[in-house]
């Protein structure tokens, strides 16, 4: 059902360069997903129930209601062998799927330089809007306020990310109007 899909999705993981800066490990995508998928997203996006997400309830963030048909064809895709295997030969390790969410970042959301929980060996966002946000900044350090590198917050593109004691990573700047959607894969 969803085969050209997940094959789409694993050839723009293979075709992505594996990047090494300033100790962190990443690659970023242009064009990650397939047309049908995109079309399934922006058919649904808007009328999916949110919920707050753990760890972040006091911030302006949530997440799509895991309960939902979108949210279980995406679990179905990305935990799909051909796109789990393409990530493990690119990083070199063993991954699972842990999550799979869409992202509701609203009006003042803001995350300074920080490192993900341990229990994530790598992550993986997409962005699903036009709109303009901010994008997502790598730093070396927590106490650093200018970054290296940066994912723009550009349709359909994204990076993925091995999760270390030196992935430190933020916004660009804090949300300013209207509404930040992006996909956010977690591995374990």
């Amino acid at each position: 059902m969803f085969n050209d899909s997940i094959r789409f999705v694993a050839q723009s993981i293979e075709k992505s360069p594996l990047i090494e800066k300033n100790n962190i490990v990443y690659q970023k995508y242009q064009n990650f997903l397939d047309e049908k998928i995109l079309n399934r997203v922006e058919s649904k996006i808007d009328m999916l129930k949110t919920v707050e997400l753990e760890r972040q309830i006091k911030l302006p963030r949530q997440r799509a209601d895991y309960n939902q048909e979108l949210m279980r064809e995406l679990k179905i895709i990305f935990s799909h062998s051909t796109i789990r295997k393409a990530l493990e030969k690119k990083y070199n390790i063993k991954l699972r799927v842990r999550s799979i969410d869409i992202w509701f970042d609203y009006k003042d959301y803001v995350l300074n330089s920080h490192v993900d929980d341990e229990s994530i060996k790598l992550s993986l966002q997409i962005y699903l809007t036009n709109d303009q946000h901010p994008g997502t900044v790598l730093y070396q350090s927590k106490q650093d306020t200018e970054y290296f590198d940066i994912f723009p917050y550009q349709f359909n593109c994204g990076y993925s990310m091995l999760n270390t004691k030196n992935s430190y990573h933020g916004l660009e700047y804090t949300v300013k109007t209207g509404i930040r959607k992006s996909l956010y894969v977690r591995f374990k």
